[in-house]
């Protein structure tokens, strides 16, 4: 068990630590709420203080944090192998600037009340197993400038964001016309083919014109292959030529 006072950044990152994000135990001021009003809290207003006291378990690897936390700037978690959901709780604090989760084992949705973390200036989630649709408020974040959901199973519409390389390496990922409700189940479009086997992807009408046109242009090749080795003499005596063997 460790107390930390002033402390202003917590990194964690590139340990082995396994289990879950605690939800429990965020002791938010209302000052890091907003105060019970809209916008970003103002600097001068922000309690200088953070505790965060952090146990171990030297045998299993567990991490145990309990949060009080009251200026905190910001949290990297990224290269360990937890589990679970992001929690509501470490997104309601209003005042972090900095959120790193990449790299680790977690799954679910992103959660609704990040697009409420007014002071964020970087967030990165990526190399996770996050689905679900990205929400919507995360391209009204006006202090975001570094965002990174890269190469996890979100799904849905691409969001209006200044960011377009943020959600590579999620196939589910649709924009503009493209959308449809097929494309917000990736799982399930996949699970379905999986089941069909190699053949899955001729179904349909359009499937079968494929495979149709598949095998003409399969047996026209061998034809015309079989045809200029039976017409050309070079073509014959280059693969039919004897094999020299020198001792």
């Amino acid at each position: 068990m460790f107390s930390f006072p002033l402390l202003q950044w917590l990194d964690l990152s590139s340990n082995k630590f396994v289990g879950f994000i605690p939800d429990g135990g965020f002791n938010v001021t209302e000052v890091l709420n907003g105060g019970g009003s809209q916008g970003t809290p103002s600097e001068s207003v922000l309690p200088p203080q953070l505790f965060v006291s952090a146990s171990v378990d030297t045998v299993s690897g567990q991490l145990d944090l309990r949060y009080d936390l009251q200026a905190t700037t910001g949290i990297d978690l990224s290269g360990n192998e937890l589990r679970g959901e992001i929690p509501e709780g470490l997104v309601a604090m209003k005042g972090l600037e900095y959120l790193n989760l990449s790299c680790n084992y977690l799954a679910g949705q992103i959660p609704a009340g990040l697009g409420g973390m007014g002071r964020l200036h970087t967030l990165d989630f990526s190399h996770n197993g996050l689905s679900g649709e990205v929400p919507p408020g995360i391209a009204a974040m006006a202090e975001l400038e570094v965002l990174n959901l890269s190469y996890n199973s979100l799904s849905g519409p691409l969001p209006t964001m200044k960011f377009p390389g943020a959600l590579a390496g999620n196939p589910g990922i649709c924009s503009g016309e493209g959308c449809s409700e097929n494309a917000r189940t990736p799982e399930g479009k996949m699970e379905g083919s999986n089941r069909r086997g190699w053949l899955g992807g001729w179904h349909g009408e359009n499937g079968w014109v494929s495979l149709g046109a598949f095998c003409i242009s399969t047996m026209t090749s061998f034809y015309v292959s079989l045809a200029t080795l039976l017409c050309s003499s070079k073509a014959r005596n280059f693969v039919f030529r004897p094999v020299r063997v020198e001792y």
